[in-house]
């Protein structure tokens, strides 16, 4: 939590453990009238666009993967595994009601 005056543009105290405050601006000469000002919240947009580049980014890891190559090897179960998981992964945004929790599939493991 911060510390502000009427102008919201100075901070003049931080609280750092409980309700210890440390004073920014001890000799600014109003620094008594402040008041308790939360900070601003992260901004939901920010999460949903962090929420997409991590799944992008997990995405271009999956397509780095040998497993998930074409010509690779594998059964038919692992083969529907990777497409399962990154199908999942693309579904992300739209079945998560809140990016700070979203739930994460796990790849396909062997």
């Amino acid at each position: 939590m911060q510390y502000k005056w009427m102008n919201p543009e100075q901070t003049l105290g931080n609280i750092t453990e409980g309700n210890h405050v440390t004073v920014v601006e001890p000799d600014h000469p109003r620094w008594g009238e402040f008041v308790a000002s939360d900070p601003a919240p992260h901004v939901a947009s920010d999460a949903w666009a962090d929420l997409r580049a991590e799944r992008d980014r997990l995405l271009r890891m999956s397509d780095l993967d040998p497993r998930n190559l074409a010509d690779f090897p594998q059964t038919l179960a692992a083969r529907d595994a990777w497409l399962a998981y990154r199908q999942a992964l693309r579904d992300l945004p739209d079945v998560t009601s809140d990016p700070l929790a979203a739930v994460w599939p796990e790849p396909p493991q062997g």
